[in-house]
Formats: structure tokens, sequence, C-alpha cells
């Protein structure tokens, strides 16, 4: 029987959207048995490490990670899982520029199936991975790990180490990747049309009344 800990590491807070996508997965999913851990940790190494033994203790077959700030389709399970591979999931783009896709691609890649990539690393937003590796592995499966003297996140070290123990065996869902979505923050600033951007002046103390305000000298255009 097929067995899915959902497992989430991530602050006190969750993304609204994030908790939307995660309710439809779990209703649509047609997995027998299924879990959901959470881990509020400042620490990520240390939430994932907390959140797998969780898993593995709750006899999982498969782990599901999802951070906390994705956007995943309903069926986002249930196609990963037909896959029937021992890592695989779906990469995003960085939510800060340069918005470029996370994760490494092989350069080899021969025998992958078709609409997936071979991956060297994958980034743990959107991946599953069966319970046999983490067992295979010696504990602590996640840690701060370098290139060098460059560090690297704690997934990057992961799928690094458990390569050679899966044949290389490390792909992503070209099609998944294009409908996941990695929710950012950004700010958003009125101009008047026309106008240049300058730098920030301190308030006037003048004592006629100010008219550099858009509402002021401007008729808001809300179409």
């Amino acid at each position: 029987m097929t067995r899915v800990a959902v497992c989430v590491p991530s602050g006190e807070l969750l993304h609204a959207d994030f908790a939307l996508s995660l309710a439809a997965l779990l209703r649509q999913t047609r997995v027998e048995r299924i879990s959901l851990f959470n881990q509020r940790m400042s620490l990520l190494p240390e939430s994932r490490n907390a959140l797998t033994r969780d898993a593995l203790a709750d006899d999982a077959t498969h782990i599901l990670w999802l951070d906390s700030d994705m956007i995943v389709p309903s069926i986002a399970l249930d196609r990963l899982l037909a896959h029937d591979a021992p890592i695989v999931g779906a990469t995003y783009l960085r939510r800060t520029p340069p918005h470029r896709l996370l994760g490494e691609p092989d350069a080899n890649q021969c025998g992958a199936p078709e609409g997936m990539t071979r991956m060297v690393s994958m980034p743990f937003g959107c991946l599953l991975v069966r319970a046999e590796v983490f067992r295979a592995m010696v504990e602590p499966w996640f840690r701060l790990d370098y290139e060098g003297a460059r560090p690297i996140g704690e997934d990057i070290g992961f799928c690094h180490r458990a390569r050679p123990l899966i044949a290389d065996a490390i792909f992503n869902d070209d099609w998944l990747t294009t409908e996941i979505a990695h929710i950012g923050a950004t700010a958003h600033r009125w101009r008047v049309p026309g106008s240049v951007a300058a730098p920030v002046q301190p308030p006037s103390t003048s004592s006629q009344p100010s008219n550099t305000l858009p509402f002021q000298t401007t008729r808001l255009s809300l179409s």
C-alpha cells in the first residue's frame, strides 16, 4: 500500500494560496493513506531532518516535500507517483532576480523518459522521494554543505549524496514545472504618468500646501 507523508517546513505563517492548493491536492489524491507533517524552525536543515524522522516513524513509503511558498496543481502528487522514480519533482523559478530555474540538469539525458529531464540536483519545493532513499543514507540527511568555499543549499547537498545510491535517477517533470508557481513578494509604487523617479526629499516645512501627491495633481485612472 502506498503511504505518503506530506512534509512542509515553514515559519509561523503559511501563504493562503499555498494552503488552498494543498487542500485541493489532499482532496483529489487517490493515495490509500496520507499524513501531513509540519515543522516550524528557523534552521531549514534541522526542520527537514525532523520531518524526515516523523515520516519514517509513520512508516511512509514516499515523502512529498512541499515548501510553504508554492502553489501546486491538485494532481501533482498522483502525477509524481505515476512516474515511479526514486526522486522526482518539478523545478521552478527563483523568487528574486535573476529569475532562473532552480536545480541543475544532467549533461547526460540518455534514458530520460519523454517529458522528463534527468537532474543532478533539484529544489525541494515540490519533490517526491521514496522513503527507501532516506533509509539507505546516513543521518543527518540534510545539512549545510559546501562546494569548495561556496555554501550550497541543504536540498542540493542531499541530491549530490543520494544520486550514487539510485543510479542518478533524479527527474524533473517538465509539464509540472509549467504549472507550479513560486510565491514572491514585490513592492508596487504608483507614479504620475510621464514623471521621472527622483530621490526621496524630506517633508517640506513651507506653509504652502504641496501639490506633488498624485491624488492632488492627477485623476487616478482605474482602467
